[in-house]
């Protein structure tokens, strides 16, 4: 499912869900403008990166370790991706599975069962390869709206 799509011009995220769609439109911003303070504002204190610290169990950092060694990697080579619909889409988890793989998750909202959403971002394919990589950037409902917990790829 799309988060925005260029032909009808709306968002096809469900329309109800506006909480999530003014986070993402923040978010990407944010992005873009390498505003980390922004970023930080918008996620828990905790991130999961399993990208990040490899060949760990539980790959959960502070968010201020996340943005000053991680971040400005991974989100630079994404920038330029976050603004074309074609290469944006969303979903929501809903099996339990992701959400319980990570312990942090199940304490880190406000609510009791929050929704927890993941945008993929696609990479175009690189010189000599024919598969394709996806960036997931995972947010979870609070009261407030959602908040970013972590980053991940898909291979």
């Amino acid at each position: 499912m799309s988060v925005f799509d260029t032909t009808s011009g709306t968002y096809v995220v469900s329309a109800k869900d506006k909480k999530l769609i003014s986070t993402w439109e923040t978010f990407r911003e944010a992005i873009s403008n390498s505003d980390y303070q922004t970023l930080k504002n918008l996620s828990f204190d905790s991130i999961v990166c399993g990208n990040c610290v490899l060949f760990e169990r539980h790959p959960v950092m502070a968010s201020d370790t996340f943005y000053t060694r991680y971040a400005p990697d991974l989100f630079t080579s994404m920038s330029s991706l976050v603004f074309d619909s074609t290469e944006v889409r969303c979903s929501y988890a809903l099996d339990s599975s992701y959400f319980y793989a990570f312990p942090v998750l199940t304490t880190l909202s406000d609510k009791t069962q929050p929704k927890l959403a993941i945008i993929f971002v696609s990479y175009p394919l690189s010189h000599g390869r024919d598969e394709g990589t996806s960036g997931m950037l995972g947010f979870l409902e609070t009261r407030n709206g959602y908040k970013f917990f972590g980053y991940s790829t898909i291979p």
